[in-house]
């Protein structure tokens, strides 16, 4: 029988550096290309304009369980038509069309106002939930408080292949929903006239990015900082059980001697004291 120590022992470095290889050769082929912008020319982009623009950010307040008239509309459709047609800014200067219907009724269809446990089983757990009172289109109201987003427009070259140099505008939206202060600090990071760099996709003049990697790939760039360290505690504790092997495998009493213990049919003797 083949001693268990050479399955152990042989061609060990020649496999670990094999799987390295390989495992480093796929990272770099399959997983490397998707999380960075390769292919993104680098540009400059100037920011020309920078504001916070109102928007309206509807919702229903359902706070009672009552039946709605029958001509009112889901309040589903109103929202969007709303964030669709009103604008904030519009209602402001006096334009009452372009105004949110604060306040109006809706209703969001059917609702179970209460709801009782019945028991149906012998056991503590068998009983189902049913409704006491079922509303077929419950009341809500309208609710459109003003939220707000930061737009900073940049311009950029796209190129100057055939002589003459094309500037690209590119607008950036930032939604920060009710909280004006965080849109406000987001143009004055980015005062007028301030330059950085950008990668944009040369099929898409709207695609640009203001990193090169992606979020995925700066994740990954941080773990691999590990992979050295790692790799070099896995093969000294590779290498210290090989030892203990060997030294088991080698030593004076036969009976601890795993190669002898494999290769023998007969138990081992029982010593009495």
């Amino acid at each position: 029988m083949r001693p268990l120590s050479t399955y152990v022992t042989e061609d060990r470095k020649v496999v670990s550096l094999a799987s390295l290889g390989i495992t480093f050769a796929l990272f770099l082929f399959f997983i490397v290309p998707p999380m960075t912008r390769m292919h993104h020319l680098h540009r400059e982009c100037i920011v020309i304009e920078g504001t916070i623009v109102p928007r309206y950010c509807c919702t229903q307040s359902c706070s009672v369980c009552n039946e709605s008239p029958r001509d009112r509309q889901l309040c589903s459709s109103i929202i969007s038509r709303t964030h669709l047609e009103k604008n904030v800014s519009q209602c402001l200067l006096g334009e009452r069309k372009f105004c949110a219907d604060e306040g109006s009724l809706c209703h969001v269809g059917s609702h179970c106002c209460e709801e009782s446990s019945v028991w149906i089983g012998p056991g503590p757990a068998d009983f189902m939930w049913t409704c006491d009172r079922e509303v077929k289109r419950r009341s809500c109201r309208l609710h459109c408080p003003t939220c707000w987003k930061s737009k900073i427009t940049y311009v950029y070259q796209k190129d100057c292949s055939d002589g003459a140099c094309r500037n690209i505008t590119y607008i950036k939206e930032h939604d920060c929903s009710l909280d004006k202060l965080e849109a406000e600090r987001d143009v004055i990071s980015e005062p007028l006239q301030s330059r950085r760099d950008c990668w944009v996709d040369p099929n898409d003049s709207q695609n640009v990015h203001f990193s090169k990697y992606t979020m995925w790939w700066r994740i990954l760039l941080t773990l691999m900082a590990a992979i050295p360290v790692t790799f070099v505690s896995c093969i000294i504790l590779f290498e210290m059980i090989v030892d203990v092997v060997s030294d088991i495998n080698t030593t004076d009493n036969p009976w601890t001697s795993w190669d002898t213990l494999l290769s023998r049919d007969d138990p081992p003797p029982r010593y009495s004291e």
